[in-house]
This record gives structure tokens, C-alpha cells and sequence, in this order.
């Protein structure tokens, strides 16, 4: 008898009952073809027998003949360590799903949510979730390689080409996982599509740099699932397509509903379109005071937070940013400083309060030189000037502040993607 043969009958004596072929796949860990001409033999040696599985009429149950039974009880009985072993992998297999219906549970969204249209799926749910396992440990060959088990497995299921778009786009294969979300998108239910947008929006978006594609998928998503989750992620795309209005309605639609990380994120997208939105109208108008209240307003909103004791370095990033884009408005001529000494003072004085959380941002650097032109800038009053020396410790004036205006424009506008790890896709990701 060949070995893969003898181990497919070990498994089922070990497991006595009836069993699947895909749930074998799992438990056996043999490539599908190699399973399949296994199986063949046994079936055509009288070794085991299919059975229609009532409740899935396309599915057959797999178990042994009581002539292999009595094979394997009296001529060769498979060993304890032998048995053993396919009892543990059969447990493993039980507390994946386990953690599979929780992560479901926990979100029809999440990044690692695998979702089945039956029970039958759910052994290539097992390798769909190894698979993004591996992906987040950098093992992207060996997540690709799992995908291509739960293709051969059960080629018809959507999951297996949106798990294996995401994967994709994370390696930077930008083009096939593109072709594969459309995949996707083609072969899912209307649920499935609506899963498939999500993610397919966040890999446009932040991947391929195609915004707007990437809000029209957005919305698709939004239009079924209509959560804030949903709602963060087009009010975000839409503030990057410079769509500022409608993308701050659904940012503040989805701050009233959201709860816990999603809040956080959310508060922090909402954030950035103020400075997002403030470099827009700057660029548009220089003497334009709008610019000024945009980049206040949206400082104000991530203030607030900071003094409640939410001391987040992203959060802590986009309102440096506020402050960078606002101080521009006052350094480049835009508006006069006197007129904006109460918000000159908030903000300086908040940087100085919480000096040490801001020093770790990555706009840190951008926001020192910015203060000491704002210290150097005619008709600057004397109480703001005091507050500049506090926060930070003036350099010489090494770069002229247009040169530092260039260097800005590209550190908050050139910021298409949200900052690393925020949203779960890839993200997020998406999601």
C-alpha cells in the first residue's frame, strides 16, 4: 500500500467518523492532487466509501469500509504516537475555527475575518487564515503558497481570491492583486462584493494611488454596511481626493458611532482633512485667512482629545501638522500674526504641556523650524515669542522660510497614504 494511502486510513481510524475530503486535506497536509489519487486507490480497493452528506447535497463524507476497519484493527493497527497526531491536528483544526466564528463576530470588517457560506468552507477558511498569519510575519511565499491550497481546494469561493488580492498587495504586486480583487468581486454573493469593496477601496487607495476608484468602492461598501467603520473609510478617501466637505461629513457621521480604536482613528482622520483642507485653500489663495481657521480647527479638535489623557503618536502627529500648516499661514504673510495671537498661544502653549509627546512625531522636525521663523516673523508679539523659546530651542536660521514652506507643502500633502498601521488593512486595511 502506498504511504499516502496507509496515511489517510491512519487518519480516519484515528478519527472514527466521517469526514470530508477538504477537512482531510487539513488534517492529512497533502497536496490536493496527491490526495486525490489516494483517495481514488482506496476507493477503488474497497478501503473506504463516499457518502452523500444530506444537509450539503455537492458535498460527500469519506469513511472507512469495515474491511479496512478490520485491517487496520487486527493485521495493522496504526501506532498510539501515530494517532495521537492526527487527534492534535484535528483539535487545531477545531480551535481555528474557533478563533475564525470570534474574529466574525468581532467584525464583519476586521482583517483577519474569514467569512463561509457553509459549513463546507471552512476547512479553506483554516488555510485562508494561515495564510494572513503569514503575511503579518513577513512570510509572503509561504502565504502565497497557502492560498494556492485553498484555491485547488475550493476555486469557487471569493474569500480565497480577496485573502490572496490582500496578501498580494501588501508583497507590492500591485497589478495582480488589482486583477484579483475584480475576481473577487465577480464571483461573490452581494454580501461578498460588499466585503470585497472594502478592502479592494483601501488597496486603490493607499497601494495603487487611484482615489477615485478607490471612493467608489468606498461607497459601495458604505451603501451595505452603512457603519462607522464603513463611514471612516470614505469620509478618508474623500478628504485625500480633496472632496473635503462630503469626506468630513461621513468622518463626523462616523465619530458619533464609533467606539474604542475605531474613534481614535477616526478622530485622527478627521484631523488631518482640516490640514489637508488648510494646504488646499493656501495653495489657492495665500492671503486667504481660511487656511488659518481650517488649520486651527482642526488643531482645536486634536487638542481636546490630548487634554482628556488620549496621548496617541498619531493623533500627536496630525495635530503637530495643524500647527505646521497654521504657523505657514502666519510665516509666509498670509495673515497677520496680531490677529491670531490667542490661537498662536493655545497651540504653543499645548506643544510645551506635552513636549514629550510630541518630540517622538515624525512632523517634530518640521514643526521646530516652522517655530523658529514664527519667532523670527515681523510684528510678532512679544507673549508669543516668549512661548517659541519655551517649546523648542532656536536653531540658527539655516533654511529661508519659503525653502521650508516647499519641504512642508510635501511632508502633509504628499501624505496620500494614512499613517502606517492605523487602519487594519493592510493595512488595515482594507480595512
Amino acid at each position: 500500500m502506498q504511504p499516502n494511502a496507509k496515511f489517510i486510513l491512519t487518519t480516519l481510524f484515528a478519527l472514527d467518523r466521517t469526514t470530508t475530503f477538504d477537512e482531510l486535506a487539513i488534517l492529512t497536509d497533502m497536496q490536493i492532487d496527491d490526495l486525490r489519487r489516494a483517495v481514488h486507490d482506496l476507493l477503488n480497493g474497497s478501503m473506504v466509501i463516499l457518502e452523500p452528506d444530506l444537509d450539503r447535497e455537492l458535498v460527500s463524507g469519506i469513511r472507512l469500509t469495515e474491511t479496512a476497519r478490520s485491517f487496520l484493527r487486527k493485521v495493522e493497527a496504526p501506532q498510539n504516537s501515530e494517532v495521537e497526531s492526527v487527534l492534535a491536528r484535528e483539535l487545531e483544526f477545531r480551535k481555528s475555527e474557533e478563533r475564525r466564528r470570534a474574529d466574525e463576530q468581532g467584525g464583519r470588517l476586521a482583517p483577519n475575518a474569514v467569512h463561509v457560506r457553509s459549513d463546507s468552507d471552512k476547512p479553506t477558511a483554516h488555510l485562508l487564515r494561515l495564510a494572513l498569519l503569514a503575511s503579518r510575519e513577513e512570510s509572503i511565499e509561504r502565504a502565497l503558497e497557502l492560498t494556492g491550497r485553498a484555491r485547488a481546494l475550493n476555486p469557487e469561493y471569493w474569500e480565497v481570491d480577496r485573502v490572496e488580492a490582500f496578501i498580494s498587495s501588501q508583497a507590492g504586486r500591485l497589478a495582480q492583486a488589482t486583477a484579483i480583487y475584480r475576481n473577487a468581486l465577480r464571483t461573490a454573493d452581494e454580501e461578498g462584493r460588499a466585503v470585497v469593496s472594502y478592502f479592494f477601496a483601501g488597496h486603490l487607495a493607499r497601494k495603487a494611488h487611484e482615489l477615485g476608484a478607490a471612493t467608489e468602492f468606498a461607497r459601495k461598501a458604505d451603501d451595505y454596511f452603512d457603519t462607522a467603520e464603513t463611514a471612516q473609510q470614505l469620509g478618508t478617501f474623500l478628504a485625500w481626493d480633496q472632496q473635503f466637505d462630503e469626506g468630513q461629513g461621513f468622518l463626523i457621521s462616523a465619530l458619533e458611532n464609533a467606539n474604542g480604536r475605531l474613534r481614535l482613528i477616526t478622530l485622527t482622520s478627521l484631523v488631518n482633512s482640516w490640514s489637508r483642507w488648510a494646504d488646499f485653500v493656501h495653495k489657492e489663495d495665500r492671503h486667504s485667512t481660511d487656511s488659518a481657521h481650517k488649520a486651527y480647527a482642526g488643531f482645536a479638535i486634536g487638542a481636546q482629545e490630548i487634554r482628556l489623557g488620549t496621548h496617541d503618536n498619531r493623533l500627536a502627529d496630525a495635530v503637530l501638522e495643524s500647527c505646521v500648516m497654521f504657523f505657514r499661514c502666519i510665516t509666509a504673510g498670509s495673515v497677520e500674526a496680531i490677529g491670531f495671537s490667542r490661537e498662536l498661544s493655545d497651540m504653543l502653549s499645548l506643544i510645551a504641556k506635552y513636549r514629550s509627546l510630541f518630540e517622538r512625531c515624525a512632523s517634530w522636525q518640521f514643526f521646530a523650524r516652522q517655530v523658529g521663523y514664527l519667532y523670527r516673523s515681523p510684528n510678532m508679539p512679544s507673549a508669543v515669542k516668549d512661548l517659541c523659546s519655551a517649546v523648542v530651542d532656536l536653531a540658527p536660521e539655516e533654511i529661508r522660510p519659503d525653502e521650508a514652506a516647499g519641504v512642508l507643502t510635501g511632508a502633509i500633502c504628499g501624505k496620500l497614504s494614512f499613517p502606517a498601521g492605523i487602519l487594519n488593512f493592510e493595512s488595515s486595511c482594507g480595512v
